[in-house]
């Protein structure tokens, strides 16, 4: 197989995964996305540091398990935890949510330098006649 070739189809498979990651839907946010922790307002639909929705889902966690266990200490039937109107299950998928957007990113960016670097590879007779595809395909 040419080197050429074997970049064409190295392409076609990078193009279908972007394709892939572009049809996944926008995100289906369960709360407002403020999370208020320690004095601090996390937003959880720009968070990039990873460690950030670690410990928002840890807060999470911790409330909802003392919250029960408070319940049945009590005596009491267990409820939903409510942390500033929506549940800790809400508040958990958010951060699911957040964390899986963050993973998507960073797959389209490393399949970006992939494409980037078969680009590089593809001989310029290859390239050129790439080009005249593409301009001969928008012409129709």
């Amino acid at each position: 197989m040419s080197n050429d070739k074997l970049a064409l189809d190295l392409l076609k498979t990078i193009q279908a995964q972007k394709a892939e990651i572009s049809s996944i839907q926008r995100a289906n946010w369960q709360t407002s996305c403020s999370y208020k922790i320690n004095g601090h307002t996390v937003n959880l639909q720009v968070v990039t540091d990873v460690s950030k929705l670690v410990r928002v889902a840890a807060d999470v966690i911790f409330a909802k398990e003392f919250h029960h266990k408070s319940c049945r200490e009590l005596g009491l039937d267990i409820t939903d935890t409510i942390i500033d109107g929506y549940s800790a299950d809400q508040w958990l998928e958010d951060c699911k949510t957040r964390l899986a957007r963050l993973q998507l990113s960073q797959k389209k960016a490393r399949l970006q330098q992939m494409e980037d670097k078969v680009n590089t590879l593809i001989s310029p007779e290859k390239r050129a006649a790439l080009e005249l595809q593409a301009i001969a395909k928008e012409l129709g």
